[in-house]
């Protein structure tokens, strides 16, 4: 983030620079913008009305990575939301702490879960694995009501299943090709969530233990591979626990009990659970005596997109790649409120609409053959050395 050099509060386009630079670190142009990281803490000079001013940039980072928060203590490891908790008083650490998975720990390329059908949906019908016919909402549409016949026919397993189960009950064509061609489309979706995979690699620092939970119809030597492919390797987290294997789901309360007799010697109110599903990863884990912290973007997001469709109908998604928004979204929970605003209105409104005007002059550039952009704005040399 950019703070001046003697503290003073900024105002909303220095926060617009800070978490533009936030955005552009996760845009697909961003090495050619941002060629290099640049580490620790950098000051550079920008003019406040006709002022000139210093401002500190700190941890402007590589592409597709994010900076992480400030521990509360000056020397200790970086830690980014939700830490410090205020349920661990001093700053202290759990004594585990739990990841639900999907849109948490791994977030997808695409703005719904659901847009992956439509994708397999065009790869199986390129391939021949499908009826020609069979056109991308209506896979979709067979896809989700194959899963629900599928888990209601399941109901003395908790309602848990696996992927080849559900195309087995779509009959839409070959189940175990249409399960791995899905599995490929999902794969080529996920990346690892860049602000908690740092927190993942500081938490291993700590000695601090981590599990995974996921209610997913995957069995968990695939989800290991998932989560090795995205770059959050089996070192990171001591176990994995997975609805479709355990015969129960976050949902109804059975991970975390299974989660708590595997640690019999730890106290429930010392386990931390982050994840995004208001029922299976807060309520039930609440109810199972843990504390929980609901990892979603705060509202200002949903309601920024809700305006933006209202407005803009479909053209609203190209404003920024729905990832990107999301994490600048995430990136900002931890901020202090008197500065949330400031920070929202540059990371979701003014940033992206920067970058999409960089993303134009870059692609007109790419067009005309020029090489060299020489940008008169005031904030050039932080889109280029």
């Amino acid at each position: 983030m950019l703070s001046y050099a003697d503290g003073r509060p900024q105002h909303a386009n220095q926060y617009a620079v800070a978490d533009l630079v936030r955005v552009l670190s996760n845009l697909d142009f961003a090495v050619t913008l941002l060629p290099g990281a640049v580490s620790g803490a950098q000051s550079v000079s920008v003019r406040d009305g006709f002022k000139p001013t210093t401002v500190r940039a700190a941890a402007i980072v590589p592409a597709r990575q994010a900076d992480v928060g400030m521990n509360a203590h000056a020397g200790d490891p970086m830690l980014s939301f939700p830490f410090p908790h205020p349920a661990f008083p001093s700053g202290a650490l759990p004594d585990l702490v739990s990841f639900d998975v999907f849109d948490t720990l791994l977030l997808r390329r695409v703005e719904t879960p659901v847009a992956v059908f439509d994708a397999v949906a065009r790869r199986a019908r390129a391939a021949g694995l499908v009826d020609e016919g069979l056109t991308p909402p209506l896979f979709r549409l067979a896809r989700q009501e194959a899963e629900r016949q599928a888990r209601q026919a399941a109901g003395s397993q908790g309602g848990e299943v696996e992927l080849t189960a559900i195309y087995r009950h779509a009959a839409l064509g070959d189940a175990d090709a249409l399960a791995a061609l899905e599995l490929a489309v999902e794969a080529g979706t996920l990346f690892a969530n860049p602000l908690l995979l740092n927190t993942l690699h500081t938490l291993a620092e700590c000695g601090c233990p981590v599990v995974l939970l996921s209610d997913m119809y995957l069995p968990p030597n695939v989800l290991r591979g998932l989560l090795r492919g995205a770059g959050i390797d089996d070192g990171l987290y001591r176990s994995l626990y997975v609805s479709c294997a355990e015969g129960c789901s976050k949902r109804d309360g059975g991970l975390f009990r299974k989660l708590l007799a595997d640690h019999p010697d730890l106290r429930p109110e010392r386990i931390l659970h982050i994840g995004d599903d208001a029922i299976g990863d807060v309520a039930m884990a609440q109810a199972a005596g843990l504390q929980a912290v609901h990892y979603v973007p705060p509202p200002d997001f949903a309601h920024l997109r809700e305006r933006e469709r209202t407005l803009a109908g479909f053209a609203a998604a190209a404003l920024s790649p729905p990832p990107v928004r999301r994490l600048a979204a995430l990136a900002g929970l931890g901020d202090a409120p008197d500065e949330a605003f400031w920070l929202t209105f540059g990371a979701l409104v003014l940033g992206p609409a920067v970058a999409g005007y960089c993303r134009w002059v870059v692609e007109d550039c790419q067009r005309r053959g020029i090489g060299v952009i020489a940008p008169l704005m005031r904030e050039a040399h932080l889109f280029a050395p």
